[in-house]
């Protein structure tokens, strides 16, 4: 499936006052790589849950529907996600031969 046609939004948590800048970051990067096309940032301690309901009223108020991902994909379908990514991995080390022993991954919500 084709994912490009689906815009992107994202509600991100300044955790620390001022910190966030998108020039100074390797996951802005990867934002733009992945074509978000908005990103609201609130302060640390927000109410997420209630930012992206905003967030996904506005789409719905534009014609559109949008899918909440809770923070570090904590549901049935991230769960699935990351069995899909192993999957995808797995065929691919098969496709090019390639042995692992570990495979290792940094996440956090």
């Amino acid at each position: 499936m084709d994912l490009s046609r689906f815009p992107r939004r994202f509600v991100i948590e300044e955790r620390v006052p001022g910190s966030y800048s998108s020039t100074a970051s390797g996951n802005n990067f990867m934002f733009n790589l992945m074509g978000v096309e908005a990103i609201d940032v609130v302060p640390g301690g927000s109410n997420m849950a209630q930012a992206m309901q905003k967030m996904a009223d506005e789409v719905a108020a534009q014609g559109g529907k949008a899918y909440i991902i809770l923070g570090g994909g904590s549901n049935a379908l991230g769960g699935l996600g990351y069995v899909a990514c192993a999957q995808e991995l797995q065929q691919q080390f098969f496709e090019q031969g390639v042995s692992i022993d570990r495979v290792v991954v940094g996440s956090g919500s």
